[in-house]
């Protein structure tokens, strides 16, 4: 089991430190936030959501959010990777 040691309230930045670590030297990055119910599951992308940072607001309150990267190389591969979901949104 996970043990949630933080607190996410209404207007907390989720900044993205890194894009992670990828073979083949990437070319570029895409970034989709998604917000999910409050199990985790059902998530869904967050219009206009797709910066290397999200800011919650009242619509994530009750809900875990998630972050989705694509890099993206020539010619024309790409590979994406989930991030776990966020504590529930107080």
């Amino acid at each position: 089991a996970t043990t949630e040691i933080y607190t996410l309230s209404l207007h907390d930045a989720l900044p993205i430190s890194s894009s992670g670590t990828w073979s083949n030297g990437p070319t570029g990055f895409a970034y989709q936030w998604q917000r999910c119910d409050a199990a985790g599951a059902n998530c869904t992308p967050i219009l206009g959501a797709n910066g290397q940072g999200y800011t919650l607001t009242a619509a994530d309150v009750g809900a875990r959010v998630l972050v989705s990267v694509t890099a993206t190389g020539t010619p024309g591969l790409s590979a994406t990777a989930t991030s776990m979901p966020t504590a529930v949104v107080q």
